[in-house]
């Protein structure tokens, strides 16, 4: 006897499956009589056996006016029934029957009765012949439901069928009714089909639970139908086009929907329906794929000739990927060339650097539940021989495992980053040094940033004898631009495209292990499949399955018509439909999988499951069914979905609610099994607590993988993490003072990730939308911390006297406090918007009060760079070069000793400043470019190219200066970094100048100029107004008279201007003079001087020159500026004006 679960056979006296469990006999409920399985009626008694039976329909008419054949009394009741609580795709068939208001008037109660029970009955029976559902009778009206005990692809089809016939049975019921009524009977009928939930469903009892938007568009497509009238939504139509003819209709606006619903009218039947292409299948041999192998098999032969590759392996869902990577692992020598293997999932791509980690503990077998010696012996122990003597790259690799390593204690992220990815090269040099070997990443597409970056780096210089073989989907591209590719001859792109008609064909006959196969089978691929192997695998299952194709006598013969057998066209509804053919447990257990994930822990799974005892029956079943099957692993058991697109689909038919649990089912499991190395598993306890029910833990692991990610510099999944944490929180009914709290915990560690990643629009914004919740706080150190985030947001957006509020508030609140965390980070933020203001002596004296404050606090590179980087600044605005260097010294030092990367770019940055306060451009250039150069983020390096594009416009070097500037403007236009970008475009007015667009040139700067003013940016004001002078200046001190071609093009405004250019020249200096001396900006007041004395000079203004010349040399000797000091006295040499 062969068990319909699995198709395994068993002796003839057998009550259950030997291999899975499943009842081989059915016991009738009325008389106990048990029964073959498969039977319809009980042998004894004659009563329904509530079983599969098989699974054929009776097929459709294929002229419309024929009667249809009517199977047994209740077609339905055959079925089995579905679980209780489901998310499904079905079809909903709303009819209602006109006139019944008028029929009731003119009727006696007991003559409509009659009626409606006479059309009600004929309705039931058609909709159940087509295997349709009856929901409910609501007065006049019936609504159906097709797709709910069991999805096929054709349920919208049937639905329509079903419609037309319940209308053409009505119509022909008026040769009785209509004299009696006075007026033809008649229906109108909406058909949609959409996502739906389903409570309990029992069609015996009539107990039912359906609910989701499609039902409510039926109803309204009833509503909106005239006598006669078949309407149908979107997807019914789509669905259905290739059976009916169909009238587009003008769309109508439908409460609780943005846009108005597309509807149709269902016309005719199509004499020929055009045939819909489905995809379908059963596992068979590798088939059409040999050219591709033969890449592959080339990339090999260059490993063993001693080169690298890459081989990147694209393809739509179901092409192949994962099949192709199968047969060419299995046709290498793995004793003359190693292989290793990684892979991405959906749920990690929000984890930093999963692939590698997943690479790297299959390579070290380690298994989750390993302790972390453990791990780490087997990492080392592993690793180890593949590295250099010293090993120093282990702790980068092991902290991957969450392992500790005191050396990395107080090195930044930046730096870790760094060294990871030297430690992933020399690890990959030495593996290549053991001989010739492949990596293969799987999945790439679902790979975090991190992942992306570090391969896409190492790919892009592979130059060791080792082939990096990546899958991917089409929508990725593992080198999104031509920067990063390799040389070409060393990348093999593979596109795996569908299946030629030929090898189709091919495919069918080795999955079903013969030569020769039904012509019908033949017809219905060519005109419903196009060649996508996994789908015609699952087709040919369906088929199978639903005994449509089966065996007779050592040969396949088709069984009824299989144009309307209904087996799916749709991977959805393909999947569907076999997940409905399992029983009650192996289904649910299968779902419960799915929650976990594509990969699946057996240990979890038998942590979690509601079927414990049945658990590896079903697991058994599945894997015979080729739904699932077990990873070779070496002393854990693992299992996952034999494709991506099965797991999402049962995944999604669990109600929201259920998956939830089971979420929260699985993070305690991995909570108690994991317990002594949690931190390897943070994201992955963010995500099943994130869609699970405990908030607050969800909350503390998304923190904790933020933390973890921004230690590793991911940025970009740092940032996810905390604002999945924040979404929570702030989607929280009732916020209590608990949740306040963690709301601006989270908001005070997400701000430094918008930092580092300069989005300063966004940080803003953010920050004053929780204002007051975070006022309404007692705890002093939040409130304090609030406010320097937001004023140093503030801040960066010239929001000055605002920033300055909040930061002297939050300053107020540490003081009070004593807390002097708040009080060193309100006085380091002070410093930068002190400076900005031209308030340069207070920005001094707070950079010393905070420096002050750090020996009294833990390390905290965030807030040192913050205090020696706004110093730096400071001491440049007031020009005092040697005090430059001092604070870029220090932080090179600090970058160095704390392995701060951002540190050492600060640097060199405040080390540029202190040459160019001097005057020494050339070395202000070559620090600027080494800070630009180990920048570790966009908006660290901007900084670095403004002070770059500024000197190479002192030098008059245009283009240079240009370009940059051409840069940050559009950088600082995208993510609102005003504290740049104002400065950048007054900058850009001056090449303007330098083009010779003298107009546009001096409007650009005045109009930055009057937002410097309104903004109280009084240093900046100054330094324009100055540059603005030297503007006037050149026209008085060109020789020679002006280039016609620059006269020609500035006429007008040379006519205006250039008359009054020594008057206007004298007047900018001496207003810039003026604010610089009064805010202490004493270098750029040497400089005014020496452009005053040069212009004095050339009016011959020989007292004017002498004491502006004067004044600028003891200025400069004052700020040690020796290369100012020296063009200044050699200018005073020349033209004699010593006393």
């Amino acid at each position: 006897m062969k068990c319909r679960q699995c198709d395994c056979a068993n002796e003839s006296d057998a009550t259950y499956c030997n291999a899975c469990g499943t009842a081989l006999k059915q016991s009738c409920g009325r008389c106990g009589q048990d029964n073959r399985p498969g039977s319809r009626f009980c042998k004894s008694c004659g009563q329904h056996l509530y079983a599969v039976t098989d699974n054929k329909r009776p097929p459709l008419p294929d002229n419309p006016s024929l009667p249809h054949p009517l199977p047994s009394q209740d077609r339905l009741t055959i079925f089995e029934k579905p679980l209780s609580g489901e998310r499904k795709y079905v079809t909903v068939l709303f009819t209602d029957l006109c006139g019944y208001t008028a029929m009731s008037e003119r009727l006696d109660p007991e003559d409509v009765k009659e009626i409606l029970a006479v059309v009600f009955d004929e309705i039931v029976k058609v909709v159940r012949r087509y295997e349709g559902f009856i929901e409910k009778f609501v007065g006049d009206a019936i609504m159906a439901v097709f797709g709910a005990s069991r999805t096929s692809e054709d349920d919208p089809i049937r639905a329509v069928r079903a419609a037309r016939e319940i209308h053409r049975l009505v119509t022909g019921r008026n040769a009785t009714y209509k004299a009696r009524i006075g007026k033809p009977l008649a229906m109108h009928t909406g058909v949609n089909t959409g996502l739906v939930v389903l409570g309990q469903l029992d069609v015996d009892h009539g107990i039912h639970g359906i609910s989701g938007d499609a039902v409510n568009l039926a109803a309204r497509l009833s509503g909106l139908g005239r006598e006669g009238d078949i309407l149908v939504g979107p997807d019914t139509f789509h669905r259905c086009q290739g059976w009916f003819r169909f009238e587009t209709l003008d769309p109508v606006a439908v409460k609780g929907k943005s846009a108005p619903l597309a509807i149709y009218r269902v016309l005719t039947s199509r004499e020929q329906p055009r045939k819909v292409h489905r995809f379908f299948g059963r596992r068979g041999k590798m088939i059409g794929r040999q050219g591709e192998m033969d890449r592959l098999e080339e990339a090999v032969a260059r490993v063993r000739q001693g080169r690298g590759a890459v081989a990147c392996i694209t393809g739509a869902a179901g092409t192949g990927k994962s099949r192709l990577l199968e047969e060419f692992k299995a046709s290498l020598d793995t004793a003359t060339i190693a292989w290793h293997e990684g892979h991405a999932y959906p749920y990690t791509r929000n984890t930093p650097y999963a692939p590698l980690i997943d690479l790297l503990s299959l390579a070290c077998h380690v298994e989750e539940w390993d302790g972390p010696e453990i791990v780490r012996e087997k990492m080392e122990s592993t690793l180890a021989p593949l590295l250099s003597p010293t090993r120093e790259q282990l702790p980068y690799i092991g902290s991957l495992f969450g392992l500790h390593y005191p050396e990395l204690g107080d090195i930044s992220p930046e730096y870790w980053r760094a060294r990871l990815k030297g430690a992933v090269r020399d690890l990959l040099e030495g593996l290549a040094r053991s001989g010739p070997a492949v990596i293969c990443i799987e999945d790439l597409h679902w790979a975090d940033p991190s992942s992306v970056a570090l391969l896409r780096s190492i790919a892009g210089d592979q130059k060791s004898p080792l082939l990096l073989v990546c899958t991917y989907r089409k929508t990725f591209s593992l080198f999104g631009d031509e920067i990063h590719k390799p040389p070409s001859h060393a990348v093999i792109d593979i596109e795996l495209r569908d299946l030629s008609p030929q090898d189709t064909i091919e495919l069918v006959k080795s999955i079903l292990g013969m030569s020769s196969i039904p012509e019908e089978l033949i017809r219905f691929i060519e005109a419903k499949i196009e060649g996508n192997p996994f789908y015609l695998e699952e087709m040919i299952n369906v088929l199978i399955d639903r005994n449509v194709l089966r065996m007779d006598g050592g040969r396949w013969v088709m069984q009824g018509s299989v144009d309307i057998s209904g087996v799916s066209s749709t991977v959805h509804g393909v999947v569907s439909g076999r997940l409905d053919h399992l029983q009650a447990d192996t289904k649910r257990v299968l779902q419960e999988a799915s929650v976990i994930g594509r990969v699946f822990d057996y240990a979890i799974l038998q942590q979690i499951t509601a079927f414990g005892s049945r658990l590896d029956a079903a697991l058994n079943v599945l894997e015979k069914l080729d739904m699932i099957r077990k990873k070779d692993q070496s002393n854990e058991v693992k299992y996952f979905f034999k494709h991506a697109v099965v797991q999402e689909v049962v995944y999604n038919g669990i109600l929201i609610r259920d998956r939830r649990a089971i979420h929260e089912r699985i993070a305690v499991a991995m909570e108690q099994l994991f317990h002594s190395r949690l931190r390897g598993f943070y994201e992955t306890l963010a995500f099943h607590y994130s869609v699970g029910q405990s908030v607050f833990k969800a909350v503390d692991y998304l923190m904790k993988s933020g933390r973890k990610s921004k230690q590793r510099y991911a940025l970009d999944e740092a940032h996810q993490y905390y604002q999945n944490a924040y979404e929570l929180l702030h989607d929280q009914p009732g916020r209590s003072s608990q949740i306040t709290v963690l709301l601006v915990n989270v908001l005070i560690e997400w701000f430094f990730v918008f930092n580092v990643r300069g989005i300063f629009n966004e940080m803003v914004a953010l920050l004053k939308r929780h204002e007051d919740a975070a006022a309404t706080l007692e705890n002093a150190f939040l409130q304090g911390m609030y406010g320097c985030c937001l004023g140093w947001a503030l801040q960066r957006r010239e929001a000055l006297q605002e920033s300055h509020d909040y930061l002297t508030e939050a300053l107020r609140i540490g003081e009070s406090a004593d807390n002097r965390k708040v009080m060193a980070y309100a006085c380091g933020c002070l410093v930068w918007t002190c400076t900005d203001m031209g308030q340069l002596d207070s920005a001094v004296a707070y950079g010393r009060r905070a420096e002050a404050l750090l020996p009294h606090l833990e390390t905290d590179q965030e807030l040192i760079r913050i205090i020696l980087t706004g110093l730096g600044i400071a001491h440049w605005f007031r020009g005092d070069g040697r005090q430059c260097q001092i604070m870029g010294e220090m932080l090179l030092a600090h970058g160095e000793k704390g392995a701060d990367i951002r540190s050492t770019s600060d640097g060199y940055l405040v080390c540029a400043m202190g040459r160019f306060a001097s005057g020494d451009f050339n070395q202000s250039i070559e620090y600027c470019n080494m800070a630009v150069a180990s920048s570790a983020e966009m908006v660290h390096s901007f900084n670095s190219k403004f002070l770059l594009a500024y000197t190479h416009l002192s030098m008059d070097q245009v283009d240079e200066a240009e370009k940059i500037l051409h840069d940050i403007l559009t950088y600082t236009e995208t993510y609102g970094y005003e504290y740049l970008g104002t400065a950048a475009k007054a900058l850009s007015g001056m090449v303007m100048l330098a083009r010779g667009n003298l107009r546009t040139g001096v409007q650009t700067i005045l109009e930055r100029m009057a937002i410097f003013k309104r903004k109280g940016k009084r240093y900046h004001l100054m330094t324009f107004q100055y540059l603005l002078g030297k503007v006037y200046c050149q026209m008085v001190l060109q020789r020679g008279g002006l280039p016609l071609s620059l006269i020609a093009k500035n006429l007008p405004f040379l006519i205006r201007h250039r008359p009054f250019a020594a008057r206007q020249a004298e007047k900018n200096f001496k207003e810039a003079v003026m604010m610089a001396e009064s805010m202490g900006a004493m270098g750029v007041a040497g400089q005014i001087y020496f452009d005053l004395a040069q212009l004095y000079a050339a009016q011959r203004k020989t007292a004017l020159a002498r004491g502006s010349a004067e004044r600028c040399i003891a200025i400069f000797q004052a700020c040690d500026a020796n290369v100012h000091l020296e063009k200044a006295e050699a200018f005073v040499r020349r033209h004699r004006l010593t006393t």
